[in-house]
This record gives C-alpha cells, sequence and structure tokens, in this order.
C-alpha cells in the first residue's frame, strides 16, 4: 500500500472508533431519558443504589426492519426477556417504542428497575441499580472504607447485560463480527453524602 492509503485506512479506522464511542454515548443518554419518564413513580429504595450501565456497540451496524410487525415481535420477546441469568422475577414488564427502537423497563416496584434500550442497527444498552454495602466500621465507629460493590453481584450483573444486549444485536438486528462494550458506573455513594464513591472489588 502506498502512504497515502495506508493514512486513508488509518483515517477511516479513527472515524469508525469515533462513531463507535459517540454512539455509546447515545445510547447513555437514551438510558437517562427514558429514566426520566418514570422519574416520579421510581421507588425511594433506588435513590441508595449506585446505577451501573453497559452499553454493546457493533463495529459493523445491523438492520431490523421496523414496522408494526416487527414491533409486536419484539415486545413478545421483550416481556419474556429476563434480565437477570436464571431470575425469572426479573423480567422486564414493560416494552415500548422509542425513536429508532424500543424500550424495555420493569416496573418502578421491583428490586432492580432495570432499564434497557435497542436500537435497530443492533445497538444497545441497559442500566442495572446495584446496592453497594455501607462502609466497614471499626472499634472506633469511624469507616476506614470506602462502600463496595461485591464481585458476585457485579459479574452476576454484566454477564446477564451482555446475554440481553447480545441476543438484540445478533438475533433481532443480525450483526456479526466484533463489537464494542463499555461500563458505566455511576454515583454518588447518595446513602454517605460527601463521601467516597464506591469501589468495585470484594465486600469487606
Amino acid at each position: 500500500m502506498s502512504a497515502a492509503e495506508v493514512e486513508t485506512a488509518f483515517l477511516k479506522r479513527q472515524t469508525r472508533r469515533a462513531q463507535r464511542e459517540q454512539r455509546h454515548g447515545h445510547l447513555l443518554e437514551a438510558i437517562a431519558e427514558q429514566k426520566a419518564f418514570d422519574a416520579g413513580s421510581v421507588s425511594q429504595a433506588s435513590f441508595v443504589k449506585v446505577p451501573l450501565a453497559v452499553t454493546l456497540v457493533p463495529d459493523m451496524p445491523g438492520s431490523l426492519p421496523w414496522d408494526r410487525t416487527a414491533f409486536e415481535r419484539s415486545r413478545q420477546q421483550g416481556r419474556a426477556e429476563m434480565a437477570l441469568l436464571n431470575e425469572r422475577h426479573t423480567m422486564f414488564d414493560a416494552v415500548e417504542p422509542m425513536a429508532d427502537g424500543f424500550v424495555a423497563r420493569q416496573d418502578p416496584g421491583t428490586t432492580r428497575q432495570v432499564v434497557a434500550v435497542f436500537a435497530d442497527d443492533g445497538s444497545a444498552g441497559a442500566e442495572y441499580p446495584l446496592s453497594p454495602r455501607p462502609p466497614f466500621r471499626g472499634q472506633d465507629e469511624t469507616p476506614d472504607k470506602a462502600p463496595r460493590i461485591g464481585t458476585g453481584e457485579l459479574t452476576e450483573v454484566v454477564v446477564s447485560a451482555l446475554g440481553v444486549l447480545g441476543r438484540h444485536a445478533t438475533d433481532r438486528a443480525g450483526t456479526v463480527g466484533p463489537c464494542t462494550v463499555r461500563l458505566t458506573l455511576s454515583g454518588p455513594w447518595s446513602e454517605h453524602p460527601g463521601g467516597p464513591a464506591p469501589e468495585c472489588g470484594r465486600s469487606p
């Protein structure tokens, strides 16, 4: 390849990477927008939790035909989808259309209150509220460690999310090839205002 061809290929690669990163951002924005719709009915318990968002963007976008028949099929599939592996009580309670795909959510009264967005290009994202353990307190009753999220819970959530998002990319949108996955752990740790953000790791 000539120097010009190498430079062109490099620029194209950089452009595609930037587009994928932008798509991850759009998915996070879509999740936040969908959460805002239900802000008035969300259980107070969710405010002491830390949201973990998992987003998946295929390197090569797929295509999901979008009409009433396709949406009804996706609605039925979504209502049967479990947000957590092998836990039937975590099924999505509602599936609704959105601008470029559909959103699935659990009832505000459920423990997890998962919100997932699925786009017609095969990209998708889901947010799971996690429950950090309070800081460990020593004999003097002062916290000496930050709140922690157990690796068991974190692993369960990430593996479950990848299953839900991956099935959408491959089974619905027909994507093939690699993809990028982003994990976004948000704060603050509202039960301890002004304190350190939760850490990912083993519980004390």
